[in-house]
């Protein structure tokens, strides 16, 4: 377990990096999440596509820093469960399709 939990913070640094997620990441995994909060999405996206700070955007979007957290790591965890799954897909396959 604790190797997961290893993995999920180099994921976390590395692909949910603060300011620096591009907007189509950060909408397919809202949807993917199933976060439906306007308030919340907002202040990821502040959070994820603008860097901006938690607390400021916390306060502006009138969302609590403990759920902000939850939504964030729930959007963490979508993101590491599709890195898993990319092994069990051929993309390839998708490659030569869209070559025809």
């Amino acid at each position: 377990m604790n190797e997961n939990r290893l993995s999920d913070r180099k994921h976390i640094d590395r692909f949910l990096y603060p300011g620096k997620v591009p907007i189509e990441h950060f909408e397919m995994l809202v949807e993917l999440s199933g976060i439906r909060s306007k308030r919340v999405i907002m202040a990821l996206e502040r959070y994820l596509v603008g860097g901006e700070k938690r607390k400021t955007l916390c306060e502006t979007n009138a969302v609590s820093l403990s759920y902000f957290s939850v939504k964030l790591k729930q959007l963490h965890n979508c993101s590491v469960l599709v890195m898993k799954l990319c092994p069990y897909y051929d993309f390839s396959l998708a490659k030569n399709k869209n070559d025809k």
